[in-house]
């Protein structure tokens, strides 16, 4: 997909959305026409629901968020009547004080006086929309990176994931490498704002993620973000990685010259399975390949690796590439 074209298509996403803080003690627990939500002022907000996928995580993202507010765990929430519901709600909103009850109401209006709630969220939150966001990342990225993937460009996702790869490519030792980056973003207040670094593989199509001191290249909570930190942080990124093409060289080189040793490597797969949020069946598919196929060197377990993790969601995903970087040593101390 065209930057241009997800641009255009996210854009349409954004139409009828609203932005409205609002403050809780003003509000009734309520349902209409057999929806659920939050009503005042001739307003009604509505809890989105999904009789196929009632615990789909976009469906119950609001609903959860109510939950922490009202301190009243979702699960029990979810599923007491609607009398026990609307009780527990009328029991904690007159003891909010002051700011506490503003809440910003992210929603979708649906008709005249009735939303749909896409989050609550605290009223500190910086509203960056997905539209803006990307839009400075396409601009400070021009003609040298294009779209090689995209994740949740659905109306509503929780989360939206990016990754770019630049148009040049450049040789490590007999591997065809690429820079890219990647953003992961949620306006819903779902998943901070990060912006990782990464390796391309152009054989296998994968990616190796780079660490700075074990964290990404940049995250942010939204929280007081600025516009401008943003418009300046694409071209110092750019910038930057492409001064870290010697140095990423280096560790491949090293990665290779690890020729296996059987008791070594059985070490290093141990040591990988002891990596907390790594999940037990990309051990097993691991285990699987190399009994098939014998792991030669560290840079051969990593191409393995960052293969395998095509396969799996978003959050796992992105666990087991940054693993992979640790493990060949492309974690770089400084920015």
């Amino acid at each position: 997909m065209e930057s241009a074209e997800l641009l255009k298509k996210l854009s349409a996403y954004m139409q009828g959305c609203e932005d409205k803080c609002i403050d809780l003690r003003t509000l009734t627990f309520d349902a209409k026409n057999g929806e659920t939500g939050l009503s005042g002022n001739d307003e009604f907000y509505i809890f989105k629901r999904n009789t196929l996928k009632p615990k789909d995580a976009k469906t119950v993202h609001a609903m959860k968020q109510f939950c922490k507010m009202i301190k009243v765990p979702f699960t029990f929430q979810f599923r007491s009547p609607e009398y026990l519901r609307k009780q527990m709600v009328e029991c904690w909103l007159p003891s909010l004080k002051g700011e506490k009850a503003l809440v910003l109401f992210k929603c979708r209006r649906e008709l005249e006086n009735s939303y749909i709630l896409r989050a609550l969220l605290p009223v500190e939150f910086t509203n960056v929309s997905n539209v803006d966001i990307l839009d400075k990342v396409f601009t400070a990225a021009g003609e040298d990176f294009k779209i090689e993937l995209v994740l949740g460009d659905e109306k509503d996702d929780l989360v939206l994931h990016i990754r770019m790869i630049s148009n040049d490519q450049f040789d490590a030792y007999g591997e065809q490498c690429s820079l890219s980056f990647m953003v992961t973003a949620s306006e819903l207040g779902a998943e901070a704002l990060r912006v990782d670094t990464a390796l391309f593989l152009n054989s296998s199509k994968s990616y190796i993620l780079a660490s700075y001191g074990g964290d990404p290249y940049f995250e942010c909570q939204y929280e007081k973000i600025q516009s401008k930190e943003l418009l300046d942080l694409f071209p110092q990124l750019i910038t930057h990685l492409k001064g870290r093409i010697q140095s990423i060289r280096s560790k491949i080189q090293s990665a290779k010259e690890l020729t296996n040793v059987v008791d070594a490597m059985a070490t290093t797969l141990i040591n990988l399975r002891l990596r907390k949020g790594i999940p037990e069946s990309f051990h097993t598919t691991l285990a699987q390949s190399v009994q098939e196929k014998p792991i030669t060197n560290m840079w051969d377990l990593a191409v393995r690796c960052s293969t395998i993790a095509k396969d799996f969601e978003l959050n796992k995903r992105v666990k087991i590439e940054r693993m992979i970087g640790d493990l060949i040593g492309l974690n770089f101390a400084n920015r």
